[in-house]
């Protein structure tokens, strides 16, 4: 235990999985539709999580290097996570030329399963929270342009109090377009 540590800090693999409550976690999104991770995978991700948990109280701490067969789980976990995250783009083809109706094959509440308002805040949240600091604020400006972008098409005003795009930085210093 080191000198910040708390005397309740889980110290192995088997005292974290019980202090987090992480099986009742991956059960509760399985529930609610997510993928069925493996015991695999979810040993994979007890360990990363005791791991970081662990690095945040001994900034010394030597994490072990991540080994065959959890770099293939890893690898194989994020290509299905990339995937699932395009997967959303063949809804365009369900409606297709912007028709869509209570007549079509597709309708809205069809597209609002999927596109649930705490599945798209989630997205962002993490977005927000998990890339770098760098990638953080490229993707910030990009959801306040399509923002801006959805009201504008409305005839609505919005006001956002930081330039968004290459235009407003030229409206900013005063330079003609």
């Amino acid at each position: 235990m080191t000198q910040n540590e708390p005397s309740s800090e889980p110290r192995s693999e088997k005292e974290y999985e019980k202090w987090s409550g992480i099986k009742g976690q991956f059960e509760r999104l399985e529930d609610t539709g997510a993928s069925k991770l493996t015991p695999s995978m979810k040993k994979l991700f007890t360990k990363t999580g005791w791991l970081n948990r662990r690095v945040a109280f001994d900034r010394d701490l030597k994490v072990p290097s991540i080994i065959g067969t959890e770099r293939a789980l890893k690898f194989r976990f994020l290509k299905r996570m990339m995937r699932s995250m395009k997967d959303p783009r063949y809804l365009r083809f369900a409606a297709a030329n912007g028709t869509v109706t209570n007549r079509t094959w597709f309708d809205a509440s069809d597209f609002e399963k999927v596109l649930t308002k705490e599945d798209v805040l989630e997205i962002v949240q993490m977005s927000l929270s998990l890339v770098s600091e760098g990638k953080r604020a490229e993707i910030a400006g990009a959801i306040l342009e399509e923002l801006h972008s959805f009201y504008a098409g409305k005839g609505e005003v919005v006001q956002i109090v930081r330039p968004l795009g290459p235009w407003a930085l030229h409206d900013a210093l005063g330079i003609q377009h």
